[in-house]
């Protein structure tokens, strides 16, 4: 009990972690908990690497295992230099399943399918789930199976089927091989995925809840049943993005390597079928959405795996409500927080890189989130985490914002509205909906959120919601910036007229600099989520604007201060993300090429700014 009680005190408590284990292991490696390729050589490359007497200990009879144990077992068992060998065509592995097999599975899951349609099936599990969009014409079988609490169209998926064959047997040797020399059944150290769990939970879950916080620490602690593999590589990758460890730094003195190491293990198990949960699979396209890519790489960056996991998701039927359905209360509410996750990352991804929205609200049923929804386990256990309020309501304030992101894209940036202004002849978009949903939003904001950006109320949330709320503000008003002279108030719809653009853009610039001031002096500008990036950089150009339009020293001065503050921030900021550096070159080249500051003193002053930057990190390190 005492025991329980400490864990429920530390939602992050140091747990024992299943590892992916050989045939056998030498005394060094059991006693050390890393894997050990003992049965492959004598002594093992660890005792060899560490100067170590390789010691095998008699192999004692064992107890029926897990079934996840059987598979980790016969997986590490693959000779590493298997993947160094050259296999010819004529020597490629015969499959076990040939066609007449699949052809057999195939029959079986068309008949168990139409009896689930038949019978009307409701689906009862969250990794058996098979969709029947309205639009199809399969759907037209599905018409009479309503029972009279609405249209099925989420259905159990058959067990015998041709995806539910063993992940073992459906990988060929060629594909363990390529497994196995990425490491993807490799783990860091327990006490380097100990610290990785903590800072995931800590760091990256209240803005991503898409995994059952309290069933995922249940496995982790649990040596029989580990969590799904794919999804822990996918959780140690993500919590890189947000901690330094100094046993993972690289040269650079960064996590970037440990990072990409990580990421290619989670992407080879994607890239085989490892997971047949095809939830884990989004949930771990999600995490990935995490990587520290370039802006512009659509293969691997935020903008792939997010559009990716959304394909996914839809394909799955997430997009459509499962209130009435037979799934348990914590499946339903699981499902629709990864829903709005994808939400919300699909409005980011379109603010941050200008890409259009995938996600039409007008296709989706899902619920609200409500704070219920974050209530992951009705019943007592010893691994029942208590309740987080603040990062149940700052995940659905920053949810309410994405749907203002909506309304700021619908009138500002859309190509119908741009189409309708060219036909009035005016580069006014009205912004009346934009600028009252954020009143509306920041009136009807929680207290225990609410940030008047001073560092005594300073909260690492409070400053990621603050953050992309002001940049939202820079977003509506900046249509102004590139016009030298004073906008016709006239022109403006009545609640519109008291407000000048141009100087709410400045203030909310001003402000973003304000929370990355305070999140230098609390420790954690360095890790960051990638939202902040976008804010950093959207603030920072709003102020090179404010420059030029600076009509006394004192303003000149307290914009360059501010600046100062935002490259410095970014500078830092992009020691994690690679794509802070990418903009932040990128702003440093425009900014001395460009006459947006009427001064050739503006190299001086970018080189002035670069030197106390400099200095300033020195110090801080």
């Amino acid at each position: 009990m005492a025991e329980a009680n400490e864990y429920q005190q530390n939602s992050s408590a140091s747990v024992r972690l299943q590892r992916k284990r050989s045939a056998r292991a030498c005394e060094v490696c059991h006693l050390r908990k890393v894997r050990c390729d003992v049965t492959t050589q004598s002594p093992c490359s660890n005792c060899i690497a560490f100067g170590c007497n390789c010691v095998t200990p008699e192999k004692k009879p064992r107890l029926r295992r897990s079934r996840r144990k059987l598979q980790n077992k016969l997986l590490t068992t693959l000779n590493e230099d298997n993947f160094c060998q050259s296999t010819a065509p004529s020597s490629l592995p015969a499959f076990k399943h040939g066609p007449s097999s699949i052809e057999a599975a195939a029959a079986s899951y068309s008949t168990q399918l139409a009896k689930s349609i038949i019978e009307g099936l409701r689906v009862r599990s969250i990794d058996r789930i098979v969709y029947l969009g309205i639009p199809g014409t399969l759907s037209l079988l599905t018409e009479d199976s309503n029972d009279g609490r609405g249209k099925i169209v989420h259905f159990e998926l058959p067990e015998e089927q041709p995806s539910k064959i063993s992940n073992l047997e459906k990988l060929d040797p060629i594909d363990l091989s390529i497994l196995n020399h990425y490491g993807a059944f490799f783990l860091p150290p327990q006490k380097v995925c100990d610290i990785l769990v903590s800072t995931y939970f800590e760091k990256v879950h209240p803005v991503m809840p898409v995994i059952n916080r309290t069933n995922f620490i249940k496995q982790y602690a649990d040596p029989d049943d580990s969590p799904p593999l794919l999804l822990l590589q996918a959780v140690l990758m993500a919590a890189t993005r947000a901690c330094s460890i100094p046993s993972l730094l690289d040269v650079n003195g960064s996590m970037q390597q440990a990072s990409w190491l990580l990421y290619k293990r989670t992407k080879c198990l994607l890239d085989v079928d490892y997971e047949t949960d095809k939830i884990t699979v989004v949930q771990s396209m999600l995490l990935l959405s995490c990587c520290c890519a370039d802006p512009e790489d659509v293969t691997r960056g935020m903008f792939y795996w997010t559009k990716l996991a959304i394909s996914v998701a839809q394909g799955l039927g997430l997009h459509r409500s499962v209130e009435k359905t037979q799934l348990s209360l914590e499946d339903r509410r699981l499902w629709k927080r990864i829903w709005w996750v994808l939400y919300m990352r699909d409005r980011i991804v379109s603010v941050a890189l200008g890409r259009p929205v995938l996600i039409d609200k007008r296709d989706t049923d899902v619920e609200m989130l409500t704070v219920s929804d974050f209530i992951e386990d009705e019943s007592p256990n010893l691994h029942k985490l208590p309740p987080d309020q603040t990062m149940e309501n700052f995940f659905i304030q920053f949810l309410h914002l994405s749907e203002i992101t909506s309304i700021v894209i619908d009138e500002n940036f859309s190509l119908s509205v741009e189409k309708g202004r060219q036909l009035l002849a005016t580069n006014i978009p009205d912004i009346t909906r934009s600028e009252l949903a954020l009143r509306l939003w920041l009136q009807d904001l929680p207290t225990e959120l609410q940030y008047d950006y001073s560092y005594s109320q300073y909260h690492f949330l409070k400053g990621v919601l603050f953050s992309y709320y002001n940049c939202l503000r820079c977003l509506i008003h900046r249509f102004d910036l590139s016009r030298h002279n004073t906008v016709n108030l006239q022109e403006r719809s009545g609640y519109m007229m008291c407000i000048p653009s141009r100087k709410t853009a400045f203030e909310a610039a001003h402000n973003i600099s304000k929370i990355a001031e305070n999140m230098r002096r609390s420790g954690d500008i360095a890790h960051l989520p990638s939202t902040m990036v976008y804010a950093l950089f959207t603030a920072m150009v709003i102020v090179l604007y404010e420059l030029q339009e600076s009509e006394s020293r004192e303003a000149t001065e307290k914009a360059q201060k501010v600046l100062s503050v935002l490259i410095g921030s970014l500078k830092i900021v992009s020691g994690t993300w690679v794509s802070g550096g990418t903009l932040l070159h990128m702003f440093l080249s425009v900014a001395k090429c460009t006459c947006l500051y009427n001064s050739s003193d503006l190299s001086v002053l970018l080189q002035n700014i670069e030197t106390d930057i400099s200095s300033s990190i020195k110090q801080e390190t």
